[in-house]
């Protein structure tokens, strides 16, 4: 398990980038799928473009001093598997 702080100006392709530096992914033909659980059993967000990690930032500065709340879930894929994946929906 691995723990980084995203920044409040992250972007999704910043977000991806600083995944992949941290995890020390070095074969790029991977697709990173990213998640986080808002209440116990609901279903996770995912987080797929610049709007999700704007509303996952804000989520976080509401509760800034608790650093474990919504913790991000990191899934590395091959491309065939995330060609195989359903679409999200929602």
């Amino acid at each position: 398990m691995k723990g980084i702080l995203v920044p409040v100006t992250a972007t999704y392709v910043g977000l991806i980038d600083l995944v992949i530096s941290v995890i020390g992914i070095r074969n790029l033909d991977k697709t990173i799928v990213m998640r986080y659980a808002v209440e116990p059993g609901m279903p996770p967000v995912r987080i797929q473009c610049d709007a999700d990690v704007k509303f996952y930032v804000q989520l976080k500065k509401r509760d800034v001093y608790v650093l474990s709340k919504f913790p991000i879930s990191i899934d590395v894929l091959d491309e065939s598997a995330a060609e195989a994946m359903p679409p999200e929906v929602g």
